[in-house]
């Protein structure tokens, strides 16, 4: 299954460089502290569900501003299907950890407004950078960090399933219909709606690592 791989260079790059490192740093932070047990664990995976959606109904939205250009309307529509197969992942795992997670967090609100105002308008490149930026995210420095996530007993398996999916890279024709998509868009779109979704994430991330102790 192919992922999107970042424009080379610029300041997009160096965003998404900056939040795989922070996100390395976090998950392991937490980890070390203890804060990354069952129930923060679970409400990880809702977080990465409910922006899953917010990102398929991102490129859809791409994908219909699209229509007059099919090769680029392509590439949205293959790169939501893969976003939806990553959210069915990420509720298949919350289903094996036999637990009910919270609502979204009210940075997802903020994320999904963003993208109902911007999908649609001159502004679409700053929603296409945000959807790459958590695309990736869990990719390149966060790698390793992901990796040592899925060795903590709740994380094994099918509940790590969807951690793991996030974390390959791979390349081929879709990729290569993804970059033509984001060079469509200017760097400094793509930069701006990155740096927004990082910073969501950072402090939805946050909060999630705050919900300690076994979810019944």
């Amino acid at each position: 299954m192919a992922t999107s791989r970042p424009p080379r260079g610029g300041r997009w790059r160096e965003v998404l460089d900056q939040a795989q490192q922070r996100l390395a740093k976090a998950v392991l932070a937490a980890i070390a502290a203890g804060r990354l047990d069952r129930g923060a664990y679970q409400q990880w995976l809702a977080l990465e569900y409910a922006l899953c959606r917010v990102d398929q109904r991102a490129l859809l939205a791409l994908a219909d501003w699209h229509r007059p250009q099919p090769v680029l309307r392509s590439a949205a529509l293959a790169w939501a299907a893969e976003i939806d197969e990553h959210a069915s992942l990420a509720a298949t795992a919350i289903r094996a950890l036999d637990g009910i997670a919270a609502g979204p967090a009210p940075q997802v609100e903020a994320w999904r407004r963003f993208v109902d105002t911007a999908s649609g308008s001159a502004r679409a490149g700053e929603t296409l950078g945000a959807v790459a930026l958590h695309t990736c995210l869990m990719r390149g420095a966060a790698r390793s960090a992901i990796a040592v996530v899925r060795t903590l007993p709740f994380a094994a398996g099918t509940a790590g399933s969807h951690l793991l999916c996030r974390s390959l890279s791979q390349a081929g024709p879709a990729c290569d219909a993804r970059e033509s998509l984001l060079q469509a868009y200017s760097a400094t779109a793509l930069a701006v709606g990155a740096q927004r979704a990082a910073a969501w994430h950072r402090s939805a991330l946050a909060a999630a690592f705050t919900t300690r102790g076994e979810t019944p």
